[in-house]
């Protein structure tokens, strides 16, 4: 009895907000694909784990597919939660639904008792149970944890009542998150029949109440179908009477009375089908069409570029597709293994150009969708779509192939003697050199003279400001910086420093009536010596500028910014 007594004083407690999470339908993704599930489910940890180190959590144990998190804080905590679903969600977007990893979460503020590294109490089995009760993707709080965060953090909840579960004496008062701000939406149970204390008896109810509500209503029509009959037949009746009654009393006709005829008209005969018109000899051909579809005809290569997401870098890969009589056509190796990248379009008479790109594994089934919307011009193919999780793609390609990257790399180094320079010198300063130069076009004409603006333009005239973006390239990984500019009247123009605090870099540019938007931007240092310049080429439109260039080594670019 007395060591008992040690061992109890011995024991620490303390105050913890434990969050619990497991994966939904772990059972059946392993029995569908083992790996799969592995690889994916062994990602979405990786990054559940960042997030917990980020918000000054710990993981304390793990089991299969089951994690547990201490925090010292609610708030911390239900931020945590809100963001692992976030960002879990854009990777599962690019899975089938049939084949997404889903988290349940579950967080409880409670006492709990530490043996080593590990917690245990009813502080954690709480937490557990509250996590049963979550959505696949969704988050589950106890109500200690709901009045801690409620005035200090922008989120909603959905009121779940007083919920029991098993082995845990007390009900626990629930709330479900349905939305954080800047997070967008987070599934919620529509219904929770084993938890309620009344509730569990609820598919009891509803049968009752129908059968009660059967037996009265049969009652009820019984007793109204009798009364009713009953009135037909005593109305019968005395409709039938005052029938018997006029006719008694109507006098005779007279049997002379000649009966009027009426003459019968035949049907006039039908109508002979009018003529057919005649087919001119020579129908015109559609010569504006035919003549968009074979004057562009060929072989378009570029990048094609991803936005940044909450977990995500931007990044851009080099394709290249063909057009042929205003069908658009590629396929690539996709980032993942086992994936292929697919693209099919139209461009129409007018050059308008309708892309639809999505990965497909090796079973057919699809992942990764893109519609793209753009125009193709001169050659020049500009289009800006969206993933369903809303993250930004853009594609901009040149008519030409690998054929003409020679004279292209050739015509930029004459055009610019230093930017050049700065990609090959050993000298030049490590974050200059991964912004080499690039020429737009290999037949680009020397710039026209200014045309006049259209009154339309200047709606577009104001502040802009986002991400610009440079994928990988050898050792550098892809990364974004955020830079503002302003149109006015057709001119782009603006500035921020570099990486380096001894570059600048400047931007300028152009919008045409149309919404076209060509860039250059380069980095020029301190001693007034040009660094590395990049061209962009993309559009303006309802407030969102969005372009993209390659440079000459591969390396892809884009700028993505929005109208303030």
């Amino acid at each position: 009895m007395p060591d008992s007594d040690g061992a109890e004083q011995d024991l620490e407690r303390r105050l913890a907000t434990i969050l619990s999470a497991d994966v939904a339908a772990y059972s059946r993704l392993m029995a569908e694909d083992e790996e799969q599930t592995l690889r994916v489910f062994r990602g979405h940890k990786e990054i559940f784990e960042k997030l917990v180190a980020t918000h000054r959590g710990r993981v304390f144990n793990t089991a299969g597919d089951a994690i547990l998190a201490e925090f010292g804080s609610a708030v911390e905590a239900v931020r945590c939660a809100t963001e692992i679903q976030a960002a879990l969600r854009t990777r599962n977007d690019q899975l089938p639904p049939n084949r997404q990893v889903q988290f349940r979460i579950g967080v409880n503020l409670g006492d709990v008792m530490v043996q080593e590294q590990d917690l245990l109490g009813d502080g954690v089995n709480v937490a557990a149970r509250l996590q049963s009760a979550a959505s696949p993707g969704g988050v589950c709080i106890s109500g200690s944890v709901y009045d801690q965060i409620r005035n200090r953090l922008s989120l909603s909840f959905k009121p779940l009542g007083d919920m029991r579960f098993k082995n845990i004496p007390q009900p626990v008062r629930t709330f479900s998150i349905v939305e954080a701000d800047g997070l967008g939406e987070l599934p919620s149970p529509t219904a929770t029949p084993d938890h309620r204390g009344v509730a569990r008896y609820a598919k009891w109810l509803a049968p009752a109440a129908a059968l009660l509500l059967l037996a009265v209503g049969g009652g009820v029509f019984w007793a109204y179908s009798s009364h009713q009959r009953r009135a037909d037949e005593v109305t019968q009746a005395a409709r039938s009477a005052v029938a018997k009654d006029v006719t008694d009393r109507a006098p005779p006709r007279a049997e002379a009375e000649p009966q009027k005829s009426v003459a019968v008209q035949p049907a006039p005969p039908p109508a002979p089908p009018a003529p057919a018109p005649a087919e001119p000899p020579h129908p015109p051909p559609p010569l504006a069409a035919e003549a968009i579809s074979t004057a562009n005809d060929g072989v378009y290569v570029g990048p094609i570029c991803f936005g940044a997401t909450a977990t995500l870098a931007a990044h851009c890969l080099p394709i290249k597709a063909t057009l042929q009589q205003g069908r658009l056509s590629g396929q690539w190796p996709g980032v993942e293994p086992g994936i292929t990248m697919y693209l099919s379009g139209d461009v129409s008479a007018g050059g308008h150009v309708t892309i639809h790109v999505h990965g497909e594994k090796a079973d057919g089934t699809q992942q990764a969708v893109i519609d793209f919307d753009g125009m193709l011009h001169d050659g020049v193919l500009d289009a800006t779509g969206n993933f369903a999780n809303g993250r930004t793609a853009t594609l901009n390609w040149r008519l030409g192939g690998e054929g003409n990257q020679a004279a292209a790399t050739t015509a930029s180094d004459a055009a610019h003697p230093h930017a050049a320079a700065a990609t090959v010198s050993p000298t030049a300063e490590p974050r200059e050199a991964i912004v080499p130069a690039l020429s737009t076009s290999p037949t680009a004409a020397p710039a026209a003279p200014a045309t006049p603006i259209s009154a339309p333009l200047a709606v577009t005239d104001g502040r802009y400001g986002g991400q610009i973006c440079f994928g990988p390239w050898r050792a550098d990984q892809s990364h974004c910086f955020t830079a503002e500019g302003t149109v006015q009247q057709g001119k782009l123009s603006g500035q921020w420093p570099g990486l380096n605090r001894n570059v600048t870099f400047h931007m300028n540019g152009d919008v045409s009536p149309a919404g076209r938007a060509t860039i250059q931007m380069r980095a020029e240092r301190a001693d007034r010596s040009r660094g590395a310049t990049i061209n962009l080429v993309g559009t303006l439109h309802d407030g969102r500028l969005d372009a993209a260039g390659a440079f000459l080594n591969g390396r892809a670019a884009s700028l993505n910014w929005r109208k303030y």
